[in-house]
């Protein structure tokens, strides 16, 4: 198994976050995600800036689809990384897509009721 190396500071770049990371495939993905109470769910995520750190998004994105494995969205602080970054499919059968340094831009007072599961906390779906 990999080592596991402590949360990154805000002021850590993407690049110096990826370095460590290790890929792993989808089944065993789920074992390298951080749990809910973790420092680095607790925090704004870093945003995704300059030339070393879009050098990076493509280790990233592998990471994120490798730990995404049949789930429906996946986001780089799950995986121990302070990137505003996260992967995304609307339904089971569509291809994921990615979101970097996402913002909203407008919402609306409708409410959605539902669950939703979060990988970070296991047993909650």
């Amino acid at each position: 198994l990999a080592k596991r190396r402590q949360p990154l500071s805000r002021e850590s770049s993407l690049g110096d976050s990826l370095a460590w990371q290790t890929m792993r495939t989808s089944r065993r993905a789920c074992s390298s995600f951080v749990l809910a109470g973790h420092p680095v769910l607790r925090r704004v995520a870093t945003p995704v800036r300059g030339v070393a750190a879009r050098a990076d998004l493509p280790r990233l994105d592998a990471a994120l689809r490798s730990a995404l494995g049949e789930h429906y969205g996946v986001a780089a602080p799950q995986l121990g990384t302070s990137a505003r970054v996260f992967l995304l499919r609307a339904h089971a059968d569509d291809e994921p897509w990615i979101a970097i340094n996402p913002s909203i831009q407008r919402r609306s007072r409708e409410m959605v009721a539902g669950w939703e599961t979060c990988l970070s906390v296991p047993g909650y779906a």
